[in-house]
């Protein structure tokens, strides 16, 4: 992620992963992975040597918090987006670095093992909803029809919306509602385009008819990154 470009600039990301910004920085000026693989390195065994202990424990609150609240999330959520579940099962890595991530062509998402037990609901449940609204959007238009990157910024805010609906908002109260989401996240730039999305949501047909709608929208956004 720091070798790419990344839609949290790279200050944002470095610092919610707790990382320096001067390794950061040597990190994404490599010409390749393995110009840093020392220096990665050093970062992951410092980082899992130090922590091992506390992975284990963070492991068991997850599947503890998660496990009273995960059939009336999946339920919900396959009913809004009127599909099945992309994947059969997804699997939640318990990271020492990433607050939250997903796998735009997977299954797999991660969370940090040290946010709150809010958090540790709220991340886990968006970055699942992303990874799966990306991936139905994408059954239906490819990458020549819609980049990645607009593809992403539709199912970030998408999974904003969904989980402000009052049948999963009261899971996580404390969080900003559809509308307001981004303009307090660590993805500013993508507050306005929320905006426009927000009506068609909310008056879509169903979720398909939300996507179509979605995309003439999309290719109009030019995303400038903080």
């Amino acid at each position: 992620m720091l070798h790419h470009d990344d839609p949290a600039g790279l200050a944002s990301r470095a610092a919610s992963m707790g990382i320096t910004r001067d390794v950061a920085e040597r990190i994404h000026a490599a010409k390749d992975v393995a110009e840093v693989a020392d220096v990665i390195a050093k970062l992951v065994d410092e980082r899992y040597g130090r922590l091992a202990a506390s992975l284990g424990s963070a492991r068991q609150e997850y599947t503890a918090l998660w496990q009273p609240i995960v059939e009336k999330f999946s339920k919900t959520v396959t009913s809004m987006t009127g599909h099945t579940w992309f994947h059969p099962g997804y699997v939640c890595v318990v990271s020492v670095f990433h607050p939250g991530i997903s796998d735009w062509y997977g299954s797999k998402i991660a969370a940090r093992y040290d946010l709150s037990p809010k958090l540790k609901l709220r991340i886990v449940a968006h970055e699942i909803v992303l990874s799966h609204v990306f991936q139905l959007a994408r059954a239906s238009y490819g990458r020549q029809q819609l980049d990645d990157q607009r593809l992403w910024a539709f199912s970030e805010i998408s999974a904003a919306f969904i989980l402000g609906e009052p049948s999963l908002a009261s899971l996580w109260p404390e969080q900003a509602r559809p509308g307001e989401y981004f303009s307090h996240s660590n993805y500013p730039q993508l507050a306005s385009l929320e905006a426009e999305l927000l009506p068609l949501f909310s008056g879509r047909r169903d979720f398909g008819n939300y996507i179509d709608r979605s995309v003439p929208v999309l290719l109009r956004f030019q995303q400038t990154r903080p």
